[in-house]
């Protein structure tokens, strides 16, 4: 309906709420269903944390962090169109990783953004003896 026209004409939808009418008094039954409902959001949540937890448990969590972030780009971005492309970005990729250009400019910056000693995780590093 337009503006107006929701002026003058009565809905006779208005008092529904996901297929479902609206009461005006307060039942347990209700109270009961948003409960389980959020029983089970919060058992979807700890799931999906528990999945992921595998960040924090690295040796390197800034670059584990870094890479994780990646993929879930690559994920939400991935048109399957463009497969060819990306196959051929992932081979010059892996060709400029073995590469001298790569061990005299790119790993030095690798190993000062991801590797260094203060990135280290934090139960690992040497001063707590552990490794």
């Amino acid at each position: 309906m337009t503006r107006i026209e929701s002026m003058f004409a009565i809905n006779p939808n208005k008092d529904i709420i996901e297929d479902r009418p609206l009461q005006e008094k307060f039942v347990l039954k209700n109270s009961l269903i948003v409960l389980t409902r959020i029983r089970i959001v919060i058992y979807y949540l700890t799931w999906l944390l528990k999945i992921d937890g595998f960040i924090h448990h690295n040796w390197y969590p800034t670059f584990t962090k870094f890479a994780y972030f990646c993929l879930m780009a690559v994920l939400y971005f991935f048109e399957p169109r463009y497969i060819i492309s990306y196959l051929v970005l992932i081979l010059f990729v892996v060709v400029l990783t073995h590469s001298k250009f790569y061990e005299t400019y790119l790993m030095p910056l690798f190993n000062k953004w991801f590797f260094s000693e203060k990135h280290l995780h934090a139960l690992l590093q040497n001063r707590n003896k552990i490794q």
